[in-house]
């Protein structure tokens, strides 16, 4: 993770620009934060936070900080506000308290006056095998051993896996085979997705997660079929198309579209619960994912305006992902399976408010 920032943006940036802009003096949202009161799904994302900022990889996202987004200072407020939530028995009570005692900066957006689009991610679960047969036949690959090693270029898509995703294991990435599945659109998107639960053939379920990727930037396919009139424009800007339901009828597009998106991901297996990029577990409706460029690791944050979350939630950021760039880009955990898959269908690029709460300092800052 490149060292987050917001210092020196806030710095040197005019008034309003840069991916914050001035704090609001009070909370920024007048509903009485029910939210807040589902305390366990909360106070865990909470510890899951203050355990990465505890640890080695915490100190060094955070050893270029400096203030006020100091690793010590985010620390506090993750403390402070799980500890306001143990105490409080009533919403009215908690609102109080974060209008007396905590910064909100709200995040500058898109178009530089506060307009965030909030969108959904899952963990969906897949069928997969860990042998080749049968249908068993588009591989998931594990990092190579001398990946930092390749020279620049590095290898593109179709030379990796050929244009029609099967040549892998006849070529660079042989012997690198980690789960194979029977549906290539699937396991296109678990790249794009960088994690998955694996459901396989004798019902044990099987976990990967993010483990290096090629150098290349992420090209979205749905921009390559719109720049191509292969879909619609306006369907594309407001999430209207099925990728899944587009390839099935134009199967003939896969091998053309897949191999713009050079950036190829590689896996590891993973243990218990999906991790986002902080290290440790993601918690449903309560991790969000954005830039990490410019926003600090593991703080709590605040949406307003969109519907499916209530009128107002509390988040944390501890997860990131390429398509998440910029101050005007925030995306949900909705969690695994299906279910969740619905939930994050709720989020299609939906115009939000969203606040990076702190503590304030001891001068009041």
């Amino acid at each position: 993770m490149a060292p987050f920032l917001i210092p020196l943006l806030l710095a040197s940036a005019p008034m309003g620009a840069g991916p914050l802009l001035p704090p609001s003096e009070t909370v920024p949202v007048d509903p009485s934060l029910r939210d807040v009161m589902e305390r366990e799904h909360l106070e865990a994302a909470l510890d899951e936070s203050l355990r990465y900022l505890d640890g080695p990889k915490g100190e060094r996202d955070y050893a270029l900080a400096s203030p006020p987004f100091t690793r010590e200072r985010v620390r506090r407020s993750l403390i402070r506000l799980r500890d306001i939530l143990r105490r409080s028995q009533d919403p009215g009570t908690v609102q109080h308290q974060l209008a007396a005692e905590f910064q909100w900066f709200p995040l500058a957006g898109g178009d530089g006056q506060g307009t965030v689009t909030v969108t959904g991610y899952f963990t969906p679960v897949y069928e997969a095998s860990r042998e080749r047969k049968g249908d068993w036949v588009w591989p998931l690959y594990r990092r190579p051993s001398d990946l930092e090693r390749w020279p620049l270029p590095q290898p593109t898509r179709a030379q990796l896996e050929g244009k029609d995703g099967r040549q892998g294991p006849r070529g660079k990435l042989k012997g690198l085979e980690l789960f194979w599945l029977r549906n290539r659109w699937d396991a296109y998107m678990i790249q794009v997705q960088g994690s998955a639960n694996l459901k396989l053939p004798d019902g044990r379920l099987a976990a990967v997660g993010y483990h290096g990727a090629t150098s290349y930037p992420y090209t979205p396919v749905t921009l390559e079929l719109s720049r191509d009139h292969r879909i619609q424009e306006s369907c594309r800007r407001e999430g209207k198309v099925s990728l899944r339901e587009h390839f099935a009828a134009h199967p003939e597009d896969m091998d053309t579209y897949l191999q713009r998106n050079n950036r190829f991901v590689f896996f590891q297996e993973l243990p218990g619960p999906p991790r986002g990029s902080l290290g440790v577990p993601v918690t449903p409706m309560r991790t969000v994912a954005l830039d990490s460029r410019l926003f600090p690791p593991g703080i709590p944050l605040l949406i307003a305006g969109a519907p499916s979350l209530g009128e107002a939630r509390l988040l944390v950021a501890q997860d990131t992902g390429v398509a998440i760039q910029g101050p005007g880009r925030l995306d949900v955990y909705c969690g695994i399976g299906p279910e969740a898959g619905a939930e994050a269908g709720k989020l299609t690029h939906l115009p939000v408010r969203a606040y990076v709460m702190l503590l304030k300092d001891s001068g009041g800052q």
